[in-house]
């Protein structure tokens, strides 16, 4: 039986006899989200032990095949007892009880994947180790005729022993680790016929598709074949095995499709291992053969050919690994996680298991923990960076922004280009009925879990004949074209929709309706499942019900809804248009309450208004989380929902662990929602997951390569990584696809300059651009290019009292300060400071949590001259934002008290701070440092000059 409170009790979510842990703040302590299911950490008040409680997914209920599916992955990990394989303890398949859940081992470690994370690459002997006992699970589960298929460092949780436990005297080769193999979520039966009381007859099996964590996956998966066996698996542990010793695994691509090329195709960089013993890369060749037979037979074969490896590698691989500095006993708990899960991130006192990417792309830096500890770590760290920067840079080629054509003709028939539905007239009416129902279908077809959507926004510039159309199948892997037109007629509109194949042109299906304008849901399911049945989809009952659902019953309350959206996708952010936007939602959820995507949208405006600092007040924030709570509460399957709810967490308290997981549960119910995944990457940064964040970013900009500020955004983030090269062109291509936009133009030439070294082509091309760009960004790059006096004007001509600077609304005289001292102008610059401390004072005062204000009275007080107190004020800011917390906005911070630091003349840590950001990813680059006005105050100084020759 299910229960639950709203209170922060322990109590707060009950399933059966098992009680669900919760966090401080009384949420329930979620481990991992995926596909299947959720999964929580909880108590079973039976036999008084903790356990991993895996919940099906609440948009699964009601569906059979998912459920059978569910029930089997419990089935196929009891029937496997092994140290080396977690175990399952419990299984209630009844509906009826409210919801269907199994509780597993909780395994007390950190994933593989995590453990990596933390301490870097183990030594080869305990790689081996770690190896040998995965070997050893997988025999265990092969010998009931049972297939992992998704094996892959996230689901090997490994369990730290201090020295030799006398227990597990068996692991000293593996450092005294123990391993377990957890996740059974795409296990598969192979062999002989499972037993009638685990398998049921009629149940289908998920034998068809991918399945699989791609950077893992054995070329049989890739091809997807359907005879898949337990060599399968090998392949994987091969894959893990390469990851530990050369810091990833062997093949990185920048999307699905490539990997799974190189899986089926390319040979792996052997010349990576050349430091490897060849005994060691002799069992590498064996399990990463490209043809099954020529793998070990079974998994015990692998177990002992990885221990004859160990031994003739000699004896220095024998030595135990040391415990990592810090532990004592067992590491801080963590729990197996959901098949295909991205598990979520813990609070500050546990660490879970780590996400594969979406791409399942893993980048190892090995760096010690506490890098700055003594002159040998910091010899070890400058290693590290340049080994990681070499291999950023050089072990890759610049990838295309959209996806290369697949490899596979089935999964390029499986993606879909939306266009844009245009309109019979000029009726602004049926604009936005027509806009609302293809961004409607297109989200409707990404509830189907085997097609690949590609956004509106990317195909409507092109595609317009059939030479245009065929230039999708080359630039974007689409294998067929959704079109549509709208004619209105009084209250009735006329609906005609057509795919076609995107090669040859050739009508897959097309079919018109004569319908009311509220009828477009149905109409919207009709085309869902005619495309389904077209491209040969089978839909689920979930899928098909996640289709159906209408967001409203109110036909007025829509039309507001869609003259909202509408206003909301067009980017602009003055206060005006973002109050018309809120007023609209307002008014449509006035005639229905009930409405829940609209709950969702209005959380999304109040949160841009908060965020782009028009409303930086609490009130504002909280009515985002409300209305995203709101909406999930009457839609817990909304995608927009969660995707909702993340962003207003990730605003109000940079709760990103909270952020990423419901960003991960709207994936799991709309695994092709690109604003999900854009979302999710920008977490992933902020929490120092580049690599990962990178993939993401990919794949949103590979959905919608024509959508300028999903292109930025990767661009963006690879300039941060200082891949200029890479991110060049990238900028080149959102300034083209935006119309020419000069602020994304000037980014472009920003980039340029960072790869060329060359700051005179920033500044020429600035000041040429600066007259076309909003004036709210116009001030910063007439700053950056030294028009102090027009940078006076610009800031002095914007509306109000004050403006938006870093995300935060500060007085424009203290700007004004500043640029008057540039000018030389001392006497009016310290009026203007005067009068803007005590303006920040006060709004410090009143956020006394705010590192932001902090910093800003930081600014103000070196603004009049007291050092001491600037330096105080900066430092305490500091400390309200660790990188441990959010990286950007501390990297952010340290740049900004850098300029105080510089301002006032502690020049020692100003050189400091500038040095830590520019030895991580982050926007600010040497070049910018070199040049920016901000840091004139430190030219001439040694420890300045020396950081600008790089030896700082």
């Amino acid at each position: 039986m299910l229960s639950g409170t709203s209170s922060g009790s322990s109590e707060f979510l009950k399933y059966a006899h098992f009680r669900v842990h919760p966090r401080p703040d009384g949420s329930p302590w979620t481990l991992g989200v995926g596909g299947m299911g959720l999964t929580y950490k909880a108590f079973d008040t039976r036999l008084r032990i903790d356990v991993a409680l895996k919940v099906i997914h609440p948009a699964k209920l009601g569906d059979p095949d998912a459920q059978r599916l569910f029930i089997r992955e419990a089935r196929a990990a009891a029937r496997v007892s092994h140290p080396n394989v977690a175990s399952i303890s419990f299984l209630e398949e009844r509906e009826s009880a409210g919801a269907v859940f199994y509780a597993m081992e909780f395994v007390d470690g950190l994933s593989l994947h995590s453990w990596m994370r933390r301490h870097g690459r183990p030594r080869l002997g305990q790689a081996l180790g770690f190896a040998e006992q995965a070997a050893h699970g997988l025999s265990a589960i092969h010998e009931q005729q049972i297939v992992h298929r998704d094996l892959k460092p996230p689901n090997l949780m490994v369990v730290q022993y201090q020295g030799d436990h006398p227990r597990f005297r068996a692991l000293t080769a593996s450092g005294g680790c123990l391993v377990k193999i957890i996740d059974f979520g795409l296990a598969r039966s192979s062999g002989a016929p499972l037993s009638p009381d685990f398998a049921e007859p009629d149940a289908p099996l998920p034998t068809t598709g991918f399945r699989g964590t791609v950077a893992y996956a054995s070329p049989e998966q890739c091809e997807e074949e359907p005879d898949i066996d337990g060599r399968s698996d090998l392949y994987s542990l091969g894959c893990i095995l390469w990851e530990m010793l050369a810091g990833r695994p062997p093949f990185v691509a920048p999307n699905h499709r490539e990997m799974l090329n190189q899986h089926v195709s390319c040979a792996p960089p052997w010349e990576t291992l050349k430091n490897v013993p060849e005994p060691v890369v002799e069992v590498l060749r064996r399990l990463l053969a490209k043809d099954r037979t020529e793998r070990y037979h079974d998994a015990t074969g692998a177990a002992e050919a990885i221990v004859g490896a160990r031994r003739a590698a000699g004896d220095a691989v024998l030595a135990p690994a040391a415990v990592p500095i810090g532990t004592a006993g067992r590491l801080k708990p963590n729990s197996s996680v959901s098949n295909d899960a991205r598990p979520s991130e813990p609070p500050p006192t546990q660490r879970t298991s780590s996400p594969s990417t979406p791409g399942g792309t893993h980048i190892t830096v090995n760096l010690p923990s506490r890098w700055w500890i003594g002159a040998l770590a910091a010899v070890v760290l400058l290693a590290g960076v340049v080994a990681w920067a070499f291999v950023a840079r050089h072990s890759r080629l610049p990838p295309p922004v959209a996806a290369p054509v697949a490899a596979d003709p089935a999964a390029q028939k499986r993606t879909v280009a939306v266009m844009r539905f245009t309109t019979v007239g000029n009726d602004s009416e049926s604009e936005n009925f027509a806009d609302g129902m293809s961004e409607d279908m297109l989200n409707s077809l990404g509830k189907i879990r085997g097609l690949r959507v590609v956004s509106v926004a990317s195909v409507e510039r092109r595609a317009g004949g059939t030479s245009e159309k065929r230039d999708l199948v080359g630039e974007l892997g689409v294998g067929s074209v959704l079109e549509g037109s709208v004619r209105r007629q009084g209250t009735r509109f006329r609906i005609t929709t057509r795919l076609n194949d995107a090669r040859t042109g050739q009508q897959l299906w097309s079919d018109s309706y004569d319908r009311e304008a509220f009828d477009a849901f149905e109409i919207q399911r009709t085309v869902a499942n005619e495309i389904a049945r077209a491209l040969a989809l089978n839909l689920s009952p979930g899928e098909q019900e996640a289709i159906v659902q209408r967001p409203t019953a109110s036909a007025e309350a829509y039309d507001l809804f869609l003259k909202a959206r509408n206003l909301q996708r067009s980017g602009t952010r003055t206060e005006s248009l973002q109050s018309e936007v809120v007023s609209l939602y307002e008014r449509a959820l006035q005639l229905d309450p009930n409405f829940a995507l609209a709950w969702a949208h209005i959380s999304k405006a109040h949160g841009t208004v908060y965020w782009f600092a028009i409303d930086k007040t609490p009130q504002r924030i909280a009515r985002a989380r409300g209305a995203a709570e709101t909406a999930i509460r009457l839609q817990p399957a909304l995608a927009d929902g969660h995707v909702a709810l993340g962003s207003a967490l990730s605003y109000q308290d940079r709760d990103l662990d909270r952020a990423l997981e419901a960003f991960r549960v709207a994936l799991a119910i709309a695994p092709g929602n690109a604003e999900a995944l854009d979302a999710a990457a920008h977490i992933l940064r902020r929490k120092d997951r580049w690599e990962e964040g990178l993939v993401m970013f990919r794949e949103s900009a590979s959905l919608a390569p024509d959508d300028a500020n999903k292109v930025s955004a990767l661009a963006t983030h690879l300039s941060a990584m200082r891949r200029y090269a890479e991110a060049e062109p990238i900028f080149k291509r959102a300034t083209e696809i935006s119309g020419g936009n000069a602020y994304r133009e000037i980014r472009y030439w920003s980039c340029v300059a960072d790869r060329t070294g060359d700051w005179n082509i920033y500044v020429s091309k600035a000041r040429e651009l600066a007259g076309r760009v909003p004036p709210d960004r116009r001030w910063r790059v007439q700053w950056m290019t030294r028009d102090f006096r027009a940078a006076l004007e610009t800031i002095r001509a914007l509306p109000g009292d004050d403006v938006a600077a870093a995300l935060q609304r500060v007085p424009k005289s203290l700007l004004f300060g500043r640029l008057h001292r540039a000018l030389g102008e001392e006497t009016q610059a310290q009026a203007c400071f005067q009068d803007a401390f005590s303006k920040v004072r006060a709004q410090a005062e009143a956020n006394p949590s705010d590192p932001g204000w902090q910093m800003k009275l930081a600014d103000a007080f070196a603004g009049v001259g007291d050092r001491e107190n600037a330096l105080a004020m900066g430092e305490a800011a500091l400390r309200l934002m660790p990188e441990t917390r959010d990286g950007v906005a501390a990297h952010q911070l340290m740049e900004e008290f850098a300029q105080v630091c510089a301002d006032v003349g502690a020049v020692d840590r100003a050189c400091e701070l500038l040095s830590r950001i520019l030895h991580v990813e982050y926007r600010l680059g040497l070049l910018e440092v070199r040049n920016s006005p901000s840091f004139d105050p430190l030219r001439g100084q040694p420890q300045f000059e020396t950081l600008l020759r790089g030896r700082l």
